[in-house]
């Protein structure tokens, strides 16, 4: 069996929808970012963008230079009363607590698995970016973590298949990097 990998570039301009924190002058709600590592797990990056009751969360420990991604989970939904509980149609759940400065939570996954986060506001280069789109017949969905640091965690999945690959951001803000993994002869 032979690995191969394929290198795709895409505009990002076009097809990635950034989330970052930032605060607005005007009375309308602002986004904020909250972002970090699971405990005890530096490599799973978390990231949790709050705007109004609605909330976008995402997992990933995907990393492109090592051709490695064991998780990327997408969860989106709502916050009322300073909580978040979402169960993603896959049935993992994240259980969340917002402060004015920190977001403390809980993963459990369908295999009976949990993991814990405290997230910081975002400073620095920190963003968490999602991108949907289509290519030929196929749907992806990928995202982006990047810690203050700019440390990057980034991976996809094909909506068809749920097959994970790892992704990186190659010139964040101008084009985009998929390294996806497949296995067979190459043709």
């Amino acid at each position: 069996m032979f690995f191969r990998k394929m290198l795709v570039l895409v505009m990002l301009a076009v097809l990635s929808i950034p989330v970052m924190g930032y605060a607005q002058d005007s009375g309308e709600e602002s986004l904020v970012l909250f972002i970090g590592t699971v405990t005890g797990v530096p490599d799973e990056f978390v990231g949790l963008a709050v705007e109004g009751e609605n909330v976008t969360l995402y997992i990933c420990d995907g990393k492109a230079d090592e051709g490695t991604v064991s998780i990327a989970q997408w969860f989106v939904g709502t916050v009322a009363d300073n909580t978040i509980d979402i169960t993603a149609p896959n049935g993992n759940r994240v259980q969340v607590t917002l402060t004015e400065d920190a977001a403390t939570g809980t993963f459990t996954f369908t295999d009976g698995s949990t993991r814990d986060f405290v997230l910081a506001l975002a400073e620095g280069e920190a963003a968490l970016y999602r991108s949907d789109f289509a290519f030929g017949d196929e749907e992806f969905v990928l995202g982006w973590l990047v810690l203050a640091d700019g440390s990057l965690r980034g991976a996809g999945f094909v909506k068809s298949t749920g097959e994970l690959f790892p992704a990186t951001l190659e010139r964040p803000g101008t084009r985009l990097c998929l390294t996806i993994g497949c296995s067979g002869a190459p043709e």
